[in-house]
C-alpha cells in the first residue's frame, strides 16, 4: 500500500499545480475584463460629455454697434403737422360726421411772446436732438427704450424721443427704425426736455454752464444695448433781435 501511495504522489502534485494555474488565469481574466469595462465606460462617458458641451452650430454670433455721436439740448419745439392726404383719398376722418366749427382763437401766448416789432414774426425754435450711428450684423427693428440725463455720472432727469429720421441722399428723412444687415445707419431723434427745476434741485445749482451726458437704452432685434453720449451743455435759445 505504501508503495502505491508513493507511486501516485507525483500525479496528485501535478493535478494540484494545474488547478492552481487554472484558478490564477481565471482571476486575472476577470480582473482584466473588469478594468477594461471600467475604462471603456469612463472614456466613453467623458468623450460624450465633451462632445455634447461643444457648440456644433454654424450660426455666426450677432454683433451690434451703437454710439451717440452728438446731443443738442436747447428747446422742445412743436412738431410740424402731418402732410394732408392726397385729394380724393378716403380716410376715417372723411367718413365721420362733420363737427361744428370751433370758435376762432387768437395766437398762443408763446407766439405772442416771441413776436418782436409787431407783424407775424415768430422767433425760431431750436429743437433738442441726439444723433446716433447704428449697425447690426443681422439687421432688425430698433427701439429707444429709455433715456436718462446724467450729471457727474448720477441720474438727474429723464427724457423721451420721437420722430426718428435717417441720413439718406444728403438729408435726413423719415425712418422706420429698421436696420439692414451689415449696413451702418446715421439716425437722429427729437428729444423732449427734462424737468429743469428738478434737475437743478438734484445738482444743487444752475443747469446752464453745467455739462451733462445721456445714457440711452436701445433695443436692436430684441437685444438691449446701453450707450453713453459725449458731454454736452444746456444751451440758451437763439433769439433774433428785430
Amino acid at each position: 500500500m505504501a508503495s502505491v501511495i508513493r507511486a501516485l504522489a507525483p500525479l496528485f502534485s501535478l493535478a494540484l499545480l494545474c488547478a492552481c494555474a487554472t484558478s490564477g488565469e481565471s482571476s486575472d481574466g476577470a480582473k482584466t475584463g473588469k478594468d477594461t469595462g471600467k475604462d471603456t465606460g469612463k472614456d466613453a462617458g467623458k468623450d460624450t460629455g465633451q462632445d455634447a458641451g461643444k457648440d456644433t452650430s454654424d450660426t455666426p454670433e450677432v454683433t451690434n454697434k451703437v454710439a451717440i455721436s452728438a446731443v443738442q439740448m436747447i428747446q422742445d419745439c412743436p412738431d410740424e403737422p402731418e402732410p394732408e392726404p392726397p385729394a380724393g383719398s378716403v380716410t376715417a376722418d372723411s367718413l365721420a360726421p362733420p363737427s361744428p366749427e370751433p370758435p376762432a382763437k387768437g395766437p398762443s401766448p408763446s407766439v405772442v411772446a416771441n413776436r418782436r416789432g409787431g407783424g407775424d414774426f415768430v422767433q425760431p425754435c431750436d429743437q433738442s436732438t441726439m444723433q446716433l450711428t447704428l449697425e447690426s450684423s443681422a439687421g432688425g427693428a430698433v427701439e429707444v427704450k429709455a433715456i436718462r440725463l446724467l450729471s457727474d455720472g448720477k441720474q438727474v432727469g429723464e427724457l423721451t424721443s420721437r420722430k426718428p429720421t435717417a441720413w439718406t441722399d444728403d438729408a435726413y428723412s423719415a425712418w422706420g427704425q429698421t436696420l439692414e444687415a451689415g449696413e451702418p445707419t446715421r439716425a437722429s431723434y427729437k428729444l423732449s426736455l427734462p424737468d429743469w427745476g428738478a434737475v437743478e434741485k438734484a445738482i444743487e445749482g444752475e443747469s446752464f454752464g453745467r455739462m451733462f451726458t445721456l445714457e440711452v437704452d436701445i433695443e436692436i432685434d430684441g437685444k438691449l444695448e446701453t450707450m453713453t453720449s459725449p458731454e454736452f451743455p444746456r444751451e440758451q435759445p437763439h433769439v433774433i433781435v428785430t
